[in-house]
Parts: structure tokens; C-alpha cells; sequence
């Protein structure tokens, strides 16, 4: 805690409180208290006071007051949290208090008379049907842009998101980290950003030297419940 290395430059100030007054446990008694009852009336106590708010901060102290507040406030701005996942070669990033399960892939059942491929079908997850999405169709996102997987194995997976009460399922070619950054940490999409997901953009992440596209949960939600219009 800060003040040790404050207290070490300064001058004492004779706490006589703490020794001969009210705080005291020497059995000595001062005997001013007779006539100002406590010590927050005498005026030894009052100016040691003055004393406490008029003395110089040394620079170390101040230093170290610096130090805490600055890592408080880093702490504290790094609040928003995104689940990082790819679309063929592309990255995104959703809020991650949508997120309710994060799936092996299984089985796709096809939607009779459906020709919208953005609507890949209905798939069972612990019994109940959900759903299933191609954000790669909603986002627009071209085959070519996929990319050779990385040394380590890579496994797709299937996510569970729920928005405003509309629940569904879309495919990722891999998910990864969950990152935590601040506001000021998104940058704007630059022109060469993919058109379909800047209709849903909320920003840009630099995360470990990849381009992170944050995606606005309301307006993607607002463009998946397009398809049962």
C-alpha cells in the first residue's frame, strides 16, 4: 500500500493522542483533556492535522500513487470481451455474453423447399432442434479467401448464439481466444474491408498481428431474421 516511503520523508509529527490522550494505552492521562474533553478539540491535534495536509508529497510517493492509479484505470478499460473465431479467412469477433455452447460439428438436416443458402438448415443439440446458419452466405465471404490451417490441428466447431431471444447455430472454421479490450482499442474498417460484414461492423482488432472484424450482435441479428422474412 502506498505511504511508506512517504512516511520515510518526512518529519514525524508527535501523535500524542496515540499516547497520553483518548487513542492512549500507557495509562498517562493529559491532562488538557479535562478541559477540552476529547482530543478533536485541542489544539495540538487540530494543527497536527494542518501539518498532515500542508506537507510537501515526495516524488516518490507521488510516483507510486501514479503507478496504482494507472494500472486501476488499464484494468478497468479492458472490459469488453469477444469470442475470436474464423469464416473461412477471415476473423471475427462476437460479444461473448451471446455465446451459449461452443460444439463439435455434427450432422446438418437440410429445410425441404429451401433454397436460400444462407439457411444451411436444422441440427440437434442436446435433444433440441436449433437452427443452422451460414454467416460465411450472410457475411459474404468468398471461398477464396480461405486459408491454409496453420502447423497444429485445427478442428471446426459449431457455435450457439442467442440474441434478443433468436437462438441459432452457425459453423466456424476455427475458433480461438476469448480477448478482452477497450472501446478505444477498435479502429475503423478501411475501404478494402469485406462490404457484406460492414453492414454489421462495429470495428477492427489488431489481435496477435490479425485483423479482427467486431461484429455488432444486434445487426447481425437483424440480418439472420432477414432470411424468414
Amino acid at each position: 500500500m502506498p505511504g511508506t516511503k512517504q512516511a520515510a520523508n518526512q518529519e514525524i509529527i508527535a501523535d500524542c493522542w496515540n499516547h497520553i490522550g483518548v487513542w492512549g494505552k500507557q495509562g498517562q492521562v493529559c491532562e488538557k483533556l479535562a478541559n477540552v474533553i476529547h482530543c478533536r478539540n485541542c489544539e495540538a491535534f487540530i494543527t497536527a492535522g494542518r501539518l498532515l495536509l500542508d506537507r510537501k508529497i515526495s516524488p516518490e510517493y507521488q510516483e507510486e500513487w501514479c503507478n496504482l492509479l494507472i494500472k486501476e484505470k488499464n484494468d478497468e478499460k479492458k472490459s469488453n470481451a469477444v469470442v475470436i473465431f474464423r469464416l473461412g479467412g477471415e476473423w471475427f469477433g462476437l460479444p461473448a455474453s451471446i455465446f451459449h455452447e461452443i460444439l463439435k460439428s455434427r450432422p446438418v438436416h437440410s429445410i425441404p423447399h429451401n433454397r436460400d443458402p444462407a439457411l444451411v438448415g436444422i441440427v440437434s443439440i442436446h435433444g433440441e432442434l436449433q437452427l443452422c446458419i451460414s454467416l460465411e452466405h450472410i457475411l459474404r465471404i468468398g471461398e477464396e479467401n480461405v486459408i491454409e490451417r496453420a502447423t497444429q490441428e485445427i478442428y471446426e466447431r459449431m457455435a450457439i448464439i442467442e440474441v434478443e431471444g433468436f437462438k441459432f447455430v452457425f459453423p466456424v472454421s476455427e475458433i480461438r481466444d476469448i480477448h478482452y479490450y477497450a472501446d478505444n482499442d477498435l479502429e475503423n474498417a478501411p475501404i478494402t474491408a469485406n462490404a457484406g460484414a460492414n453492414r454489421c461492423l462495429r470495428g477492427i482488432l489488431t489481435w496477435r498481428g490479425q485483423h479482427v472484424s467486431c461484429l455488432d450482435d444486434i445487426a447481425l441479428i437483424s440480418l439472420v431474421s432477414g432470411l424468414f422474412r
